[in-house]
């Protein structure tokens, strides 16, 4: 039995529920969560005994965050060290905050990258300067790799839904709508931070996957029926209409899928 724990933040709901769809074509695997929404899930811990969730010891106990987990996952703490994968839903990466950047000055176009006609242009060096700042801040800290080596999976929070595409979107996703209309090369931006991102997690023995290419819409961000119906981690109910960042549970078994597929085949 190939036992693998799951976890992350609200994302981890899309994977909780593309596993239910998929679980019977893997009757060898046993998959559990332990997820928390933002903020509480970054407060959690990882102790060099590898276990991971709830600070335990002289310390003063965060009660509230106590009661999240509790609520959520029936324990405060796991330990990682009895699961053969530990993947990492809904990972932040940074890819987001380059687009919001790249926005800000006017959204562009990057040598080599974008080839549409631009005043405002950016050398593929210093593109790649602001890739491989953002993948140095928004790695994991040396902990996981040490404690994980080879067994933690990071998966990358979704590109948004295409469905914000001619429609009125929140604040938080103006740069990727303002991107997606204007026909940058999100795919080609998503590859190029992709492979540096992969390239220094990697040295760590941390693994990255790649989002399914099913899901990828012609715009360069998720097709947008991958997002239609997607729940709350908390309650389990629908978010609103234009919640375009959490994605469904079907995407979540494109993403479960590729993994373990991948993973027969090694």
């Amino acid at each position: 039995m190939t036992e693998i724990l799951v976890i992350g933040n609200s994302h981890v709901a899309s994977m909780k529920t593309g596993w239910d769809l998929i679980k019977l074509e893997y009757p060898s695997v046993r998959m559990e969560f332990f997820a928390a929404p933002v903020p509480h899930f970054g407060k959690l811990q990882l102790t060099n005994d590898g276990h991971f969730g709830v600070a335990d010891d002289d310390a003063e106990v965060d009660e509230d965050l106590a009661k999240v987990m509790l609520r959520l996952n029936k324990r405060t703490r796991i330990s990682l060290e009895s699961f053969s994968m530990v993947y990492w839903a809904g990972y932040p990466w940074g890819l987001g905050r380059i687009i919001s950047s790249l926005h800000a000055l006017n959204q562009p176009a990057i040598d080599k990258i974008d080839d549409r006609p631009a005043q405002n242009r950016f050398s593929l060096s210093a593109f790649q300067e602001i890739c491989r700042s953002a993948a140095l801040q928004n790695k994991p800290s040396k902990i996981w790799g040490e404690t994980l080596s080879g067994r933690l999976t990071l998966i990358p929070m979704a590109l948004p839904s295409e469905a914000m595409i001619g429609n009125t979107a929140p604040k938080g996703m103006m740069p990727w709508k303002g991107y997606a209309e204007r026909g940058a090369p999100i795919s080609r931006i998503f590859c190029y931070y992709e492979s540096i991102f992969r390239d220094m997690t990697s040295e760590h023995g941390i693994n990255l996957s790649s989002r399914p290419d099913e899901a990828i819409g012609v715009s360069g961000l998720t097709k947008a029926l991958y997002s239609q119906g997607s729940i709350r981690l908390w309650n389990g109910e629908p978010h609103q209409e234009n919640d375009y960042s959490h994605m469904n549970g079907k995407y979540g078994a494109l993403v479960l899928r590729d993994l373990l597929d991948a993973s027969r085949g090694m």
